[in-house]
């Protein structure tokens, strides 16, 4: 697989079938100090961090749009959507673009830190847990030495904010 780069942009090139038989290729990202990942092939771009437009009556996990090569781009703060506490967004932030049912959405995190090949028998299942819901967003847990991947459906939990999508529709 290839990335290529410019000073606020990865784009991401599309891994050859066959790159990673075994197991998946996964983007790494933290949000505090845990890690996730998600599936390569969900992943457009990644961005550095620059203040969206904010839109009246957001909720408060939707930040507003960016403009992506004039297509105007709903984005979300992951951190929120997963739960995690609020934070200052900054230039150390990123934002990974992926697409769902055609529309391009932008998640925020914290960092993205690698690319990597996942073996099968490095994944495992979410565990059941009384009063939990994965609602479907989380795919898995992948162990790599002593660290833990948390492996989530990015387009998923992005795409759920479908009020972003409605109101981005409205300023054409």
């Amino acid at each position: 697989m290839q990335t290529l780069t410019s000073p606020n942009r990865t784009e991401v090139v599309r891994p050859e079938p066959g790159d990673s038989p075994e197991g998946q290729r996964v983007l790494a990202f933290k949000i505090g100090s845990q890690s996730y990942a998600v599936d390569i092939l969900q992943v457009c771009e990644i961005r550095s961090y620059s203040a969206p437009m904010k839109l009246a009556h957001s909720p408060c996990d939707q930040l507003g749009v960016m403009n992506l090569r004039g297509e105007m781009v709903p984005v979300v703060d992951l951190r929120l959507r997963l739960g995690a506490a609020a934070c200052e967004y900054d230039a150390q932030k990123s934002v990974i673009v992926v697409e769902r049912d055609g529309k391009r959405l932008g998640a925020v995190v914290d960092s993205v830190s690698d690319v990597l090949d996942l073996a099968a028998e490095h994944l495992r299942p979410v565990p059941s847990m009384p009063g939990f819901s994965s609602s479907g967003h989380l795919r898995g847990i992948a162990t790599i030495d002593d660290q833990m991947l948390v492996l989530v459906d990015i387009a998923s939990l992005v795409g759920s904010a479908a009020d972003v999508a409605v109101a981005v529709a409205a300023l054409h």
